[in-house]
């Protein structure tokens, strides 16, 4: 079996990294697999790129704005992130020159490939689904009360548009030619995913699998906890609540303002000197963060080993999402043996269950998130059993082997369909 992982980015971001997870499992379970990306950050020899690399970056610069073109009109008040997928591209002739038993599509937005040319994908074709792109008329994420993606795109909130005939309409009609044609398989990490997914104009009636993201186990693991605030600095005597996310202050999904509202609340039960926030995946502090519980920035970590000290250095993870498939900060926190206070959003039901790994709160709710934060972290009996229990469901769901043996069962199905219907 040879695998083809199609992905923007190789290492940058949640989705590539998920994706190269997978690829690391599929090579460690003895397959063939390389990717083939936009933008190549790595050092891997398996990952390829459309072009030199030497040119790449210029190449995926010049595709990102040749991508935003559709979208000039409204670009005052644009809000999310959004990809046409419009403009042809190298990336199905590459593809199709390698060869490959299977193609499996990642995030491939910001111009990387045309949607219009999946259909001359010759290869059995799977896409894994790590927002909803795939079945929108160009957002990855719509509006928070937006359903429109069940029926037609158009009149998109994201673009304060109230024309129905938008350019989000435009773009599903597109869509929609293209993805009627193709033989199709999706994966989604998460149940909510799925079912957006089968509710969808664009997918529904298609085949769609549930298989989570992977982890590596061995490298995101427990640690002792003194042993860990040691190595990063971190205070001995004090709880510690750990947040993380890419500039989650500009993304309203990562509900960034009801996690500050939440922190004010909460430093009202607790002593000054009692709880410290520590802060990841920026490189400085909000405005308007913290109030009068102290902050630590630790800066954007690109060392999985001291991003896993971090974790393991904290009593509790927080994941105020309001929005989200199945984020990877709360995956390896649980692998790190670290419980989660979470919105019940999105795909994070899958990975925080309720009084066993952590606690869900109603979405949006700061006031019952600080509850549920302060509650666990004044009880430490229950917030190691909770430790332990969340290290429990990652070795049995989310180890990367697991993972990896789930997506290649899959290929392997697909192709033996494949096969058998060119004999007939």
């Amino acid at each position: 079996m040879k695998p083809l992982l199609v992905s923007t980015y190789d290492t940058f971001g949640g989705a590539a990294r998920a994706a190269g997870r997978l690829h690391d499992g599929l090579r460690r379970s003895g397959v063939n697999s390389q990717m083939l990306v936009q933008k190549k950050l790595s050092a891997d020899p398996d990952v390829l790129t459309c072009t030199p690399e030497c040119i790449s970056s210029a190449y995926h610069f010049a595709r990102r704005v040749i991508d935003f073109a559709p979208l000039l009109p409204y670009r005052s008040v644009i809000r999310g992130i959004w990809s046409s997928g419009w403009f042809p591209d190298l990336t199905v002739s590459r593809i199709n020159a390698l060869r490959p038993d299977v193609v499996n599509l990642h995030w491939v937005g910001f111009g990387y490939i045309s949607l219009a040319a999946i259909c001359n994908i010759r290869s059995p074709l799977v896409w894994t689904l790590h927002d909803m792109w795939p079945f929108t008329g160009g957002c990855h994420y719509p509006d928070l009360s937006c359903r429109r993606y069940e029926q037609s795109c158009g009149a998109c909130p994201l673009l304060s548009s109230r024309d129905v005939h938008d350019v989000s309409s435009r773009l599903w009609q597109q869509r929609r030619e293209t993805l009627q044609g193709t033989n199709l398989t999706i994966v989604s990490p998460s149940r909510w995913l799925a079912d957006c997914a089968g509710q969808s104009s664009l997918l529904g009636g298609k085949r769609i699998e549930v298989i989570p993201n992977g982890i590596d186990t061995d490298l995101f693991q427990p640690m002792e906890k003194g042993a860990a605030r040691r190595l990063l600095g971190l205070p001995q005597d004090r709880k510690v609540i750990l947040f993380g996310a890419v500039e989650a202050a500009r993304d309203p999904r990562k509900g960034f303002p009801a996690l500050v509202r939440a922190l004010e609340t909460l430093h009202s039960s607790f002593a000054a000197d009692e709880v410290v926030a520590v802060l990841f995946g920026s490189s400085h502090i909000p405005e308007g963060m913290g109030g009068r519980l102290p902050i630590r920035c630790m800066g954007i970590i690109g060392d999985d080993r001291r991003l896993s000290a971090l974790y393991a250095a904290a009593d509790l993870f927080l994941a105020p999402s309001l929005q989200d498939n199945l984020p990877n900060t709360i995956m390896e926190a649980m692998a790190c043996g670290t419980p989660c206070v979470a919105f019940a959003s999105g795909g994070i039901p899958d990975l925080v269950q309720h009084g066993r790994t952590g606690a869900l709160c109603p979405v949006d709710d700061p006031e019952a998130f600080a509850v549920e934060v302060a509650r666990l972290l004044k009880d430490p009996d229950l917030l190691a059993t909770m430790g332990a229990e969340s290290r429990k469901k990652a070795l049995v769901e989310y180890r990367l082997e697991t993972v990896a043996r789930r997506y290649l069962n899959l290929y392997e199905d697909i192709s033996a369909k494949q096969r058998r219907l060119h004999q007939q």
